[in-house]
């Protein structure tokens, strides 16, 4: 199986990355992968899940940022790993359906990256200007706080096994992405048929 998960601030570009690489896979017909499966998910997805239980609302960035960030933190700590729990759930889910790929769109926490890391993923961090993000966030009527603890990411960039910036155009950035992965997947491959 091949695992890929996405380290990078608000607005970065990791889901837009990790989407682009689920597409290329299942509709790449040169990579002769036969039966190839693709799951893309987050560690934030059950947190959005419970905070809409918990609340009675259906999550809304622009409404609920600050808000699901102190919930996410506050379950983090209760249970350091309560996130991490429902995605390791998911990749031996996803591992007994026979998926052949297993990509996570958000990693943003050190126990997180550790996690990926111990479980052998391709950390792909995606490298943003802060001034763009800014932008990006401005223009969707999104609030931005670079020095909250989920947007401290930067301390992850030497774990990257890839590092890709993303302040061009969306065509270019998923190009990059495509292209940085299949380079290592490719030199993983060479390495374990030695």
């Amino acid at each position: 199986m091949i695992k890929i998960a996405f380290i990078g601030r608000q607005r970065s570009g990791k889901t837009t990355g990790a989407n682009a690489l689920k597409l290329y896979f299942l509709h790449n017909t040169t990579m002769n992968w036969e039966d190839t499966r693709v799951m893309v998910t987050s560690f934030g997805k059950k947190m959005k899940e419970e905070f809409e239980k918990f609340t009675g609302e259906k999550f809304d960035k622009k409404e609920h940022r600050k808000m699901i960030q102190l919930f996410g933190q506050l379950h983090r700590h209760y249970k350091d790993h309560i996130w991490i729990s429902y995605v390791s759930a998911e990749l031996l889910n996803a591992e007994r359906k026979g998926y052949s790929h297993f990509i996570i769109d958000d990693v943003r926490q050190a126990n997180e990256v550790e996690w990926c890391k111990k479980n052998g993923f391709i950390l792909i961090y995606v490298d943003v200007p802060l001034t763009v993000l800014d932008g990006r966030c401005y223009d969707l009527g999104e609030s931005f706080t670079p020095s909250h603890s989920t947007e401290m990411v930067e301390q992850f960039y030497e774990d990257a096994v890839l590092r890709i910036p993303n302040h061009g155009t969306i065509e270019e950035f998923e190009a990059d992405v495509i292209e940085g992965v299949l380079q290592v997947i490719g030199q993983e491959v060479e390495n374990n048929g030695d």
